[in-house]
């Protein structure tokens, strides 16, 4: 009875072994890897680099966008709806994309030290979230965001500027008023030169009529 027994198990295990095989291999051929590959701390947020990879290329069209909701540690969500950015899929079926996440500006996000970013495709042209359909595979999917490594990150700092500096807009005023100024006293000495010229050759008027009289 015994040896019957294990026999039957036996049967079950390697018959769920070769059911259950099949069915991983073919949700990684069909579904989309995605991955973090370099991920770098801002002043308010977080620098992703993140690669994603098309098990079936059928799944894509110029209308499927990158995505992610913001998810607590305990797994409510918390922000659904974010940012979407378009998807430039390469012959081999794989695709980067550089997004910067402000967290610090997400009011879901108070109170809460930590948050996952779980990272989601939409394809707008048949209206379906990829995760939903169970089409995002790996654990890569996602990262944590930690809010006390935002200070760490000390923003940049504008130099004061120099009081002393005379500012440049100003100058273009002065060298019109100075020009004003030359031209007014270039006419003044042209004015006077006419005047003393035009007494002089009254003089000379008046000294040649004497003396022709």
């Amino acid at each position: 009875m015994r040896r019957v027994m294990y026999k039957k198990l036996f049967c079950i295990f390697m018959f769920l072994t070769f059911v259950l095989t099949p069915i991983q291999a073919s949700e990684t051929k069909t579904g989309v890897r995605i991955e973090v590959v370099e991920q770098q701390y801002t002043s308010a947020g977080v620098l992703l680099d993140v690669s994603i990879s098309f098990g079936d290329t059928a799944l894509y069209n110029e209308q499927v966008y990158f995505s992610y909701h913001l998810v607590s540690e305990n797994g409510e969500m918390l922000r659904f709806e974010n940012e979407r950015l378009p998807i430039s899929l390469q012959q081999d079926g794989t695709a980067d994309i550089d997004i910067q996440i402000d967290c610090a500006q997400f009011l879901e996000l108070e109170g809460h030290q930590t948050a996952w970013i779980q990272f989601d495709l939409v394809d707008q042209q048949n209206v379906y979230w990829f995760r939903d359909r169970g089409l995002v595979a790996g654990e890569g999917a996602q990262v944590l965001f930690d809010r006390s490594l935002l200070a760490q990150i000390e923003p940049e700092q504008v130099p004061p500027a120099d009081s002393s500096a005379e500012p440049v807009q100003d100058a273009q005023p002065r060298v019109e008023i100075i020009s004003v100024i030359l031209n007014a006293a270039a006419w003044a000495i042209l004015i006077v030169c006419l005047c003393w010229a035009g007494r002089r050759k009254a003089r000379r008027r008046t000294t040649n009529s004497k003396e022709g009289v």
